[in-house]
């Protein structure tokens, strides 16, 4: 079983995962992702255990506030919340105040990022939002390495553990041809928080 701390997790499955989400244009759901990570990387700003739940929107802004270069992440950080991450979390699909577009699936100029359109939503095109999230991360890992006030031991601790379950899973399928059912054996894949 291999551990991955925040900083690994990110790295290893969270940039690549959104990558390929992108690349199959699943963009809905990378958007949602990529929010999610925002509120697990301001969660280093605040001294509070990570699974503390009541400090989602705090951790939301404090990651906007510190980590993002672009402005109009601090302008917006309070509708970003209440409009995209939260709904996207919990409905999964943005607020009223919001529209997601892509550039691969739906053309949009990169240039229509935080602007609105006609029925006055804010335009977030994804691939922009993907290269600001990661700028973010590179800006999170650079910040860890200077500043000793920061709660290191979020990112240094274990956070998840990755590995393959020792008991074999049975698989039952059917055989599309003969529509006879197949039973075979496989060891199962786990993911488990620390």
């Amino acid at each position: 079983m291999d551990t991955y701390n925040l900083r690994e997790f990110i790295a290893k499955f969270v940039i690549p995962d959104v990558e390929k989400m992108l690349s199959t244009e699943l963009h809905y759901y990378a958007v949602s992702v990529i929010c999610q990570s925002i509120e697990v990387l301001g969660s280093v700003f605040d001294q509070k255990e990570i699974d503390d739940y009541g400090m989602c929107e705090k951790r939301f802004d404090s990651a906007l506030s510190n980590l993002f270069n672009d402005d109009r992440y601090r302008a917006w950080k309070g509708k970003l919340f209440e409009f995209l991450r939260a709904p996207l979390i919990h409905q999964i699909r943005p607020g009223s105040e919001f529209i997601i577009t892509s550039t691969r699936r739906d053309e949009t100029d990169p240039e229509n990022h935080f602007q609105k359109d006609s029925n006055g939503r804010v335009i977030l095109v994804v691939e922009r939002f993907y290269g600001d999230f990661r700028r973010a991360f590179d800006a999170f890992n650079r910040i860890l390495d200077k500043r000793a006030d920061l709660d290191r031991r979020k990112v240094e601790a274990p956070f998840i553990f990755v590995g393959t379950v020792g008991m074999p899973i049975p698989v039952k399928s059917w055989d599309k041809d003969t529509g006879e059912r197949i039973v075979s054996q496989a060891n199962g894949t786990g993911v488990f928080i620390r």
